[in-house]
C-alpha cells in the first residue's frame, strides 16, 4: 500500500463524513483504536458510514482499550506497509507518540484540535508538546487559535488552517423562527467547561427571554436546580434529530470557558440561525460579529446581557440574512482541499 493513513481514536459522525469526501478524491486508509467510547454522546455520534478503507486497531471503547497491545499492533501494521503520509489525530495517545518515534519526520503529519485557550505551552507538558511538533512535518489547524498554539510551542513545519474538524450531517435544512422571538437554545454536554451556570443566571434574570439547553452530563442535577420555569432541559437528542429545534428558536448560544472547535455553531449556521459565542470557541472563526451572530467575553454577564437586550426583529433579520444558504458546504470544500 502507498497511500495516506489516517490514525485517529475513534469513528465519530463528523471525521467520518470528512474522510468519505476526502476518499472520493485521494487514497486514503483510516485506523480507529476503536470502535466505542463509554462518553455519554448521542446514540448516533459513532458513524459506521464508512466507504473507505479501514480498519479498527482495537475492538471495544477507545477509553478501556490495552494500549500497549494497541502499539504493538499499530507497530506491525505500519511495518508492514509503504505509506507516503500519516496524519495523526492528536499528541495525547501513547499510541500517537509511538508513531513518531517509529517513522521519519517528513511523513509525519498531525491534526490539532487543541488551541492556545486550554493547551499549556510551559513547563513539562509545554516541552513535551515541543518535542513532539520536531517529528511532525505539517500540521492540519481548523482556526486562529490553534495556529496560535503552534506559534507560541515554536513549530516551524508547514500549517494548513482547515476552518474545520470534521463535517457536520447535511441533513434536510429547516430555517430558525421566521420572527424574533426572543428564544435561545444550547445544545451540547452539561459540564462546568460549558459554563452553563453563568449562562443560566443571565437567563434567570432575563424575564422576558426562553433558553432550550439540550444534552445530557454530569451538571444536570445542578443546573435543573438553579433553572427559572422558562429554562427547558430536554436531555439527550440523537444529531439528526437536532433539526427539529432550529425552527422553534431564534439563536444558537455556546457559552464556553473552552471549546476545541464548537461543532454546533456549524450546525446552526448550516440550518440558518445566527449564533452568540463565546470567544473561547474554536469556531469562532466562524462567525463575524454583528453579521451573522456575536462574539462574548464568557466571564462577563454583563456583555452577554447587553448583546440579548440589544438584539430586535430588524437586528434578527440582518443576522439571518447575513448567512448565506451554502455557508458551511463551501467551507467545507474548502476543508477537504486541505487534505488532497
Amino acid at each position: 500500500m502507498n497511500k495516506t493513513v489516517f490514525i485517529t481514536p475513534l469513528p465519530a459522525f463528523y471525521k467520518v463524513n470528512l474522510y468519505n469526501e476526502v476518499a472520493k478524491r485521494k487514497d486514503i486508509s483510516v485506523w480507529f483504536l476503536g470502535n466505542e467510547t463509554i462518553e455519554n454522546r448521542s446514540s448516533d455520534f459513532v458513524s459506521t458510514e464508512m466507504n473507505f478503507d479501514h480498519c479498527f486497531i482495537n475492538k471495544g471503547s477507545f477509553q478501556n482499550r490495552n494500549k500497549l497491545i494497541s502499539c504493538f499492533r499499530l507497530i506491525k501494521k505500519l511495518i508492514a506497509q509503504n505509506i507516503n503520509e500519516v496524519i495523526i489525530g492528536g499528541w495525547d495517545t501513547v499510541e500517537f507518540w509511538m508513531v513518531i518515534l517509529l517513522l521519519s519526520r517528513n511523513k509525519i503529519s498531525l491534526v490539532l484540535e487543541s488551541s492556545v485557550l486550554e493547551s499549556k505551552t510551559n513547563g513539562i507538558k509545554g516541552y513535551l508538546k515541543k518535542v513532539f511538533l520536531r517529528k511532525v512535518s505539517k500540521v492540519y489547524a481548523p482556526g486562529d487559535n490553534h495556529i496560535n498554539l503552534l506559534q507560541d510551542l515554536n513549530y516551524n513545519g508547514d500549517t494548513i488552517k482547515t476552518k474545520g474538524v470534521g463535517i457536520i450531517n447535511y441533513t434536510s435544512k429547516s430555517q430558525p423562527l421566521e420572527n424574533y422571538q426572543k428564544k435561545f437554545i444550547y445544545i451540547g454536554r452539561l459540564s462546568e467547561v460549558k459554563n452553563l451556570v453563568f449562562l443560566i443566571k443571565v437567563f434567570n434574570k432575563l424575564s422576558d427571554c426562553s433558553l432550550t439547553i439540550i444534552g445530557e452530563g454530569p451538571d444536570k442535577i445542578k443546573l435543573e436546580s438553579i433553572s427559572e420555569p422558562k429554562i427547558n432541559f430536554v436531555g439527550s437528542v440523537e444529531n439528526k434529530g437536532l433539526s427539529q429545534y432550529f425552527p422553534q428558536n431564534n439563536f444558537l448560544i455556546l457559552p464556553s470557558l473552552s471549546e476545541t472547535w464548537g461543532l454546533v455553531v456549524e450546525e446552526s449556521f448550516y440550518n440558518g440561525m445566527p449564533i452568540i459565542v463565546s470567544e473561547n470557541c474554536g469556531s469562532v472563526d466562524l462567525v463575524k460579529n454583528d453579521f451573522n451572530g456575536y462574539i462574548f467575553n464568557p466571564d462577563s454577564a454583563l456583555e452577554l446581557e447587553t448583546i440579548i437586550k440589544g438584539i430586535d426583529d430588524n437586528i434578527y433579520q440582518k443576522l439571518k440574512g447575513n448567512i448565506a444558504a451554502n455557508y458551511i458546504e463551501s467551507k467545507d470544500l474548502n476543508q477537504i482541499d486541505s487534505y488532497l
